[in-house]
Protein backbone atom coordinates (compact mmCIF):
# COMPACT_ATOMS: atom_id res chain seq x y z
CA UNK A 1 0.00 0.00 0.00
CA UNK A 2 1.45 3.33 -0.72
CA UNK A 3 0.95 6.10 1.69
CA UNK A 4 1.04 9.77 -0.11
CA UNK A 5 2.22 12.71 1.62
CA UNK A 6 5.14 13.95 3.71
CA UNK A 7 6.58 12.97 7.51
CA UNK A 8 6.39 15.26 10.24
CA UNK A 9 10.07 16.01 10.29
CA UNK A 10 9.96 16.88 6.70
CA UNK A 11 7.42 19.13 7.48
CA UNK A 12 9.24 20.50 10.26
CA UNK A 13 12.33 20.94 8.71
CA UNK A 14 10.81 22.76 5.80
CA UNK A 15 8.79 25.69 8.00
CA UNK A 16 12.04 25.94 10.13
CA UNK A 17 14.17 26.99 6.91
CA UNK A 18 11.21 29.21 5.95
CA UNK A 19 11.18 30.78 9.15
CA UNK A 20 14.74 31.42 9.31
CA UNK A 21 14.54 33.07 6.19
CA UNK A 22 11.60 35.39 6.52
CA UNK A 23 13.04 36.52 9.65
CA UNK A 24 16.42 37.55 8.34
CA UNK A 25 14.84 39.18 5.29
CA UNK A 26 13.84 42.53 7.43
CA UNK A 27 17.08 42.84 9.53
CA UNK A 28 18.86 42.16 6.24
CA UNK A 29 17.04 45.67 4.51
CA UNK A 30 18.17 47.57 7.70
CA UNK A 31 21.78 47.06 7.37
CA UNK A 32 21.40 48.95 4.09
CA UNK A 33 21.51 46.05 1.49
CA UNK A 34 17.58 46.70 0.92
CA UNK A 35 15.61 50.03 1.48
CA UNK A 36 16.61 52.21 4.78
CA UNK A 37 12.83 51.45 5.64
CA UNK A 38 12.09 47.89 6.22
CA UNK A 39 8.23 48.68 7.16
CA UNK A 40 6.40 51.82 6.25
CA UNK A 41 3.15 51.96 7.84
CA UNK A 42 0.78 54.22 6.91
CA UNK A 43 0.76 56.22 9.23
CA UNK A 44 4.34 57.39 7.97
CA UNK A 45 6.49 55.77 10.70
CA UNK A 46 9.36 53.65 9.70
CA UNK A 47 10.67 51.03 11.34
CA UNK A 48 14.35 49.82 10.35
CA UNK A 49 15.54 46.86 12.41
CA UNK A 50 14.44 45.28 15.83
CA UNK A 51 16.59 46.15 18.42
CA UNK A 52 18.21 44.75 22.26
CA UNK A 53 17.86 47.85 24.50
CA UNK A 54 20.18 48.42 26.92
CA UNK A 55 18.62 48.66 30.16
CA UNK A 56 18.64 51.43 32.41
CA UNK A 57 19.64 51.93 36.11
CA UNK A 58 16.84 52.98 38.48
CA UNK A 59 18.89 56.45 39.23
CA UNK A 60 19.42 57.10 35.28
CA UNK A 61 15.90 56.09 34.77
CA UNK A 62 14.57 58.62 37.85
CA UNK A 63 17.08 61.37 36.35
CA UNK A 64 15.88 61.22 32.34
CA UNK A 65 11.92 60.10 33.45
CA UNK A 66 10.90 63.32 32.59
CA UNK A 67 12.03 64.47 29.35
CA UNK A 68 11.59 60.80 27.60
CA UNK A 69 7.97 60.42 29.25
CA UNK A 70 8.17 57.85 31.73
CA UNK A 71 5.75 57.98 34.53
CA UNK A 72 7.53 55.57 37.15
CA UNK A 73 10.68 54.21 37.27
CA UNK A 74 10.22 50.28 38.85
CA UNK A 75 13.54 48.45 38.43
CA UNK A 76 17.43 48.98 39.09
CA UNK A 77 18.04 47.15 35.13
CA UNK A 78 15.29 48.40 33.55
CA UNK A 79 14.52 47.60 29.82
CA UNK A 80 11.67 49.44 29.29
CA UNK A 81 13.29 52.67 29.99
CA UNK A 82 16.30 51.36 27.90
CA UNK A 83 14.12 51.22 24.77
CA UNK A 84 12.25 54.45 25.26
CA UNK A 85 15.58 56.27 25.63
CA UNK A 86 16.69 54.41 22.24
CA UNK A 87 13.54 55.09 20.62
CA UNK A 88 14.06 58.78 21.80
CA UNK A 89 10.77 59.37 24.32
CA UNK A 90 7.34 57.20 25.08
CA UNK A 91 5.70 59.25 21.98
CA UNK A 92 8.01 57.49 19.55
CA UNK A 93 7.36 54.37 20.64
CA UNK A 94 5.33 51.68 18.88
CA UNK A 95 1.85 51.36 19.77
CA UNK A 96 -0.14 48.50 19.58
CA UNK A 97 -1.86 48.73 16.56
CA UNK A 98 1.77 49.76 14.84
CA UNK A 99 2.66 46.23 16.40
CA UNK A 100 0.26 44.54 14.97
CA UNK A 101 0.41 46.60 11.17
CA UNK A 102 4.01 45.43 11.64
CA UNK A 103 3.42 42.06 12.88
CA UNK A 104 0.44 41.31 9.39
CA UNK A 105 3.46 43.23 7.12
CA UNK A 106 6.05 40.47 7.84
Amino acid sequence: MKKYGFTLAEVLITLGIIGVVALTLPVSNAYGLGSACAIKLDNGKCFTAPFAPTPMTKADCEAQKGSLGIKACYYESDYWAGAVKQCGGVGNMPTMSDLGKIASSI
